[in-house]
């Protein structure tokens, strides 16, 4: 029963991982049916709507089963490796091949929207494509409709398989693979910045609405456009407060530990640490406030050494003097 658990504890992260672009992906999936059905679909012929939906059919069975490979392979050359460093609490592992793993850890978000992006990307000028099947001539603005939808749905997936994919390698792989050393001092990796975060969600939330409606106008207007222009605010609201929630896990969750910890800290409790594995400028600054409060419980215990022997008084003038190694009368 114990074997079983802890091999269920051990294979989550990775089941966690592997549906993370998944959810993304349905997010943008949604969007994207809904702009085809409202935008697209009128503007194309009975034989291109059959042709179109074919196009859609053969890229799904084609495109996303390697994509979808390539991503299930990558997470899970990761699980051998977890499963090693549960078994001691010292490093398994050689040491270069400890760092290539911590690499693989730091980009995997990147790895994740770079193969959500492609598999979006390349569907538009597939679909275009595969309407020129059709003997009926293509409607001028068809090309670019499917151009705003698929572009708006490929930044709507690859912003938040980026924050769903970062949020759960902190939270279970960090811990594992970043044991005996720190994140944000791994060469060769490309880590977001807290500024790069924010300007990641203002893609997300701004982008989205603010730029298909401008590329409204330019398409053409229809019958149903107060109704579209509503329905795309909605949409860039709703996704935008998405974003925000799991923004606010990679930023705010850490000034919150900060602050609780301060407050410990300035009741007396010393023994208060923070453990939190950060890449971005959250690692040194959480590094630097454990090593302060370590500093100041190693005073407090020489204080109180010196005080034994000494005298309280004479013992805090010795150490607010500091005199050094060299000693003095």
């Amino acid at each position: 029963m114990d074997e079983s658990a802890s091999r269920f504890k051990n294979c989550a992260p990775f089941f966690l991982l592997t549906l993370a672009p998944l959810f993304a992906v349905l997010l943008g999936s949604a969007f994207n049916i809904w702009y085809n059905i409202t935008r697209v679909e009128p503007l194309l012929t009975p034989d291109q709507n059959q042709k179109f939906l074919t196009g859609v059919l053969w890229y799904n069975l084609v495109v996303y089963p390697p994509l979808i490979a390539s991503w299930l392979s990558l997470v899970f050359s990761l699980y051998r490796p977890y499963c090693r460093l549960a078994e001691s609490m010292e490093g398994q592992l050689h040491p270069e091949e400890m760092e290539n793993l911590r690499r693989r850890v730091l980009n995997l978000p990147w790895y994740g929207i770079s193969i959500c992006g492609f598999g979006w990307l390349a569907c538009a000028p597939s679909l275009s494509f595969a309407l020129r099947f059709s003997s009926d001539p293509v409607a001028p603005m068809v090309d670019v409709q499917i151009a705003i939808s698929i572009l708006i749905a490929a930044l709507i997936t690859t912003t938040h398989a980026f924050y769903i994919v970062e949020i759960i390698s902190q939270k279970f792989l960090y811990p594992r693979f970043f044991r005996e050393a720190r994140p944000y001092e791994t060469s060769g990796t490309v880590v977001l910045s807290l500024r790069g975060h924010g300007f990641l969600w203002t893609l997300s939330i701004g982008f989205c609405p603010i730029v298909s409606l401008l590329l409204l106008e330019f398409a053409g207007d229809g019958e149903q456009t107060f109704a579209f222009k509503a329905a795309v605010g909605g949409l860039g609201i709703a996704f935008g407060l998405g974003s925000a929630l799991l923004l606010s896990k990679l930023v705010v969750d850490p000034i919150h530990k900060l602050r609780d910890a301060s407050r410990a800290v300035a009741a007396g409790n010393l023994d208060t640490k923070v453990d939190l594995l950060r890449a971005d400028e959250f690692g040194p600054l959480i590094d630097e406030f454990n090593t302060m409060v370590k500093e100041m419980k190693e005073k407090q215990k020489l204080r109180e050494t010196f005080g034994l022997h000494v005298g309280e008084e004479v013992a805090e003038q010795i150490l607010e003097r500091d005199p050094g190694l060299g000693g003095e009368l």
